[in-house]
């Protein structure tokens, strides 16, 4: 991945993350100033996994693009020394 691609991937993943926080908190506090149904309730849960499940997608993806980062530097050190 270019440095441009990695960038534009992090602004979706912050933008994501920052709107279902959002979402997630909006309904959380909904819940809490009035009464709820189970239908509520149910769209609190739908939005809580759906938060929970990006968290966990963005840290593997995180993950994934530190190890490609190291594995690029790597094959340049050696494909340096090579050429040395």
């Amino acid at each position: 991945m270019t440095k441009l691609e990695i960038e534009f991937l992090q602004a979706y993943l912050y933008n994501m993350h920052c709107r279902l926080e959002s979402e997630y908190l909006h309904l959380q506090r909904s819940l809490q100033l009035r009464r709820a149904d189970s239908i509520d309730a149910v769209e609190f849960l739908i939005a809580y996994e759906r938060f929970n499940m990006f968290c966990e997608v963005y840290a593997d993806i995180s993950h994934i693009l530190r190890l490609y980062d190291r594995d690029v530097k790597k094959r340049d050190l050696l494909d340096g020394k090579k050429q040395v």
